[in-house]
């Protein structure tokens, strides 16, 4: 934790790391948009490495903080709360905006015992309803409730789950959905081409871990080419399950049609050349910002039919599903998509002007400010 004395901030925000997706991007996205309203913004952060998007915040004179390393697993609640306690004294927030979620039941603790009168917390995940650590997180949260003024979930589907599963009340809930860098994504010139007879661009843009679905995108290459098909898959992120799935793909004998790209900084670049935005994700998916991001940048998309993915993409308004987890019906989805491009065409500019109207930064950070501060 820094030691450097600061004078008073309006926001600290808490993150788990500086991985350049899903949470810490958000993070990004509302200090900056804070910060040019002239609001002094702090973060403090679990995790030390990887550092992927530690520069961006320094551009924006944003100071970042870490807490020590917790080794004892027994006392490291206690010391979450004492660290918490000791860097809400020096920064003395307004108020504290918290990501990790079950955690921020000892994040509040310290925050309130220091003076801190509002606390809310983000939900990005549906409930992990089949792990045995279920027990334990429902109790959390419910730690959390005394000291936590709003559970802020980033998309009915997971508010909806939140109350069922977390027993949480409707008071303690709200739906503000995630944003994107509108400016960054909407300039992107695409011409839709989709054509069975050339060589379709695919990619996906995410986090490799468990609740994405990259395996599924990956076989269903071979079933693209079985239906006559001749693609090149990009694979845009990183994350623990990396080698796995370039494991998959090697055994598949699709080394030349799958390109693994890693974490990258200039995704709108990529996407704009995109035929087909593809979006495998399970059923805990919360949001998908990566979505957000192709319908502002009118990239076709097909995605997973789980529950976060038919909401944002109103249920078949603006793109395409398949059933989850079955790349036979992946693949046979593309190819009707190459059949049917007028429709295609239509639904990338109904999902272009919709995620231009309700997945801005201004909304999101606006929202949040609100509820933080009010």
């Amino acid at each position: 934790m820094s030691k450097t004395k600061i004078n008073s901030c309006d926001i600290l925000i808490v993150l788990n790391s500086l991985v350049a997706e899903g949470c810490p991007q958000l993070a990004l996205n509302l200090a900056d948009y804070w910060s040019s309203k002239k609001k002094k913004i702090e973060i403090i952060c679990f995790d030390k490495y990887p550092l992927e998007i530690l520069k961006e915040f320094e551009e924006i004179n944003i100071d970042v903080h870490f807490y020590k390393d917790f080794k004892n697993k027994f006392l490291r609640y206690f010391l979450l709360i004492y660290y918490t306690y000791k860097i809400c004294l020096q920064l003395k927030p307004k108020a504290v905006l918290c990501f990790p979620f079950g955690w921020h039941a000892f994040i509040a603790i310290g925050a309130k015992f220091s003076g801190v009168k509002n606390i809310c917390t983000h939900i990005g995940n549906y409930p992990p309803i089949y792990d045995k650590s279920i027990l334990k997180f429902r109790l959390l949260v419910h730690l959390g409730r005394l000291f936590t003024k709003k559970c802020i979930c980033c998309s009915d589907y997971i508010m909806e789950a939140s109350k069922n599963y977390f027993y949480l009340p409707k008071k303690d809930l709200c739906r503000v959905y995630n944003c994107c860098d509108l400016n960054r994504f909407k300039n992107s010139k695409q011409t839709i081409e989709i054509k069975p007879d050339k060589t379709l661009r695919l990619g996906m843009v995410a986090r490799l871990e468990q609740h994405k679905d990259h395996a599924t995108l990956i076989k269903s290459v071979v079933e693209m080419n079985k239906n006559g098909l001749k693609v090149i898959l990009s694979i845009i992120g990183d994350g623990s399950k990396r080698k796995e799935l370039e494991k998959i793909s090697k055994d598949l004998g699709l080394e030349t049609m799958v390109n693994f790209l890693g974490a990258r900084r200039d995704i709108h670049k990529i996407i704009s050349k995109l035929d087909i935005f593809v979006f495998s994700a399970k059923e805990d998916e919360g949001f998908g910002i990566a979505l957000a991001e192709a319908m502002v940048a009118g990239i076709p998309i097909l995605a997973s039919n789980v529950g976060s993915c038919l909401e944002i993409l109103g249920n078949g308004k603006y793109g395409n599903f398949f059933k989850k987890g079955d790349p036979k019906d992946l693949a046979f989805k593309v190819l009707q998509m190459t059949q049917n491009t007028k429709s295609i065409y239509e639904k990338s500019l109904k999902a272009k002007e919709y995620a231009i109207n309700n997945f801005s930064i201004e909304n999101m950070a606006d929202t949040y400010f609100d509820y933080l501060m009010i």
